[in-house]
């Protein structure tokens, strides 16, 4: 169920509200999406799950609601959802009451059901990151060329050999704006699952919250926003069949010692840097000090640094030219 204080509204698609100048996602793509988490994440059968998703905007008049509802009228998912306000309860009988929640078929759980449900495990389905693959393989920014293919094949072998080994792995990945770090760990959350097979899967995480919030929108599939998260929040997927796929990584807080958590917690690890970017004494690493983390932790440590720019028109000599005149010398064309 998602609740909302909503009075008013300023305008809205089937994706997103807009309310007095700040924006929200669409009640009911919400609630769809809750819906969609628990079918593509947990697989459970003894739970016997049924689920369905409810909006209740209490301060919502009717003018208002029907906004929301024609809204998404056309959309897979959040049309299910009910979507009802204020004047819809007004008078309402509890029996209607019942129903309009989708409550009047429940009885309360039993000790063991609501054990079973908090332990339950969370893992993303194999239908769900096939959906992911086709949705970002058909988005021309998530297409990879060049050392970017390079990077992206050496990770998925260094992740398939290593169930089979008891050395942990920690891949760094380095390169300037534009060399597409983003666009390979994006991808590799798809395909290391399908890849490798068994319950192995790619989380992408990032202390970016703006890049967090792009990342999921690029998806477009509300079931995938668990793949795509605050690197704060890594705790909860923890375990060896997850690879952190660790974007921005000159941006985590050196006293957090994140890579070292995943190391402990995880078989491989995969961090996305580009350490000319270190702004602020308490955050990132060097290549340099992840190695020397690596080889403390006992992981192997490899190093993959990309060179080629796909920005700028794909102008090696205009990067050259900005590099020379922001850091004294080029990388680009080694």
């Amino acid at each position: 169920m998602e609740l909302k204080q909503w009075t008013t509204l300023d305008s809205t698609s089937s994706v997103l509200v807009w309310v007095l100048g700040s924006q929200y996602t669409h009640p009911c793509r919400q609630a769809a999406g809750y819906v969609s988490y628990f079918g593509s994440w947990i697989n459970e059968p003894d739970l016997r799950l049924v689920t369905c998703g409810v909006a209740y905007l209490h301060g919502a008049g009717r003018e208002l609601v029907n906004r929301l509802r024609d809204a998404v009228a056309n959309s897979a998912g959040s049309k299910d959802v009910v979507l009802f306000g204020r004047d819809d309860v007004a008078d309402a009988e509890p029996a209607a009451l019942s129903r309009m929640f989708a409550a009047d078929n429940l009885r309360p759980p039993e000790a063991s059901q609501v054990s079973r449900f908090l332990t339950a495990r969370h893992q993303p389905s194999g239908g769900l990151l096939a959906r992911l693959n086709d949705t970002l393989a058909g988005n021309p920014a998530f297409r990879l060329v060049g050392g970017q293919q390079q990077a992206h094949l050496h990770v998925l072998e260094v992740v398939l050999k290593a169930q089979n080994e008891r050395r942990k792995h920690l891949i760094i990945v380095s390169g300037g704006p534009g060399t597409g770090k983003t666009v390979i760990a994006a991808r590799l959350v798809a395909d290391i699952k399908r890849t490798v097979g068994g319950g192995v899967y790619g989380c992408y995480l990032t202390p970016s919250g703006t890049l967090h919030k792009q990342l999921k929108r690029a998806a477009t599939l509300p079931d995938a926003e668990g793949l795509f998260i605050h690197v704060d929040g890594f705790a909860r997927h923890a375990g060896n069949a997850v690879v952190p796929l660790v974007d921005e990584a000159q941006r985590l807080r050196r006293n957090a010692r994140h890579v070292e958590r995943m190391l402990k917690r995880t078989r491989v690890c995969v961090v996305f840097l580009d350490e000319r970017q270190i702004i602020r004494p308490n955050e990132g690493y060097t290549v340099t000090e992840l190695q020397q983390e690596a080889d403390r932790l006992g992981a192997v440590s490899t190093h993959i640094d990309l060179v080629s720019q796909f920005r700028c028109g794909g102008s090696q000599r205009y990067l050259t030219w900005l590099e020379q005149l922001l850091f004294g010398h080029a990388t680009a064309t080694r």
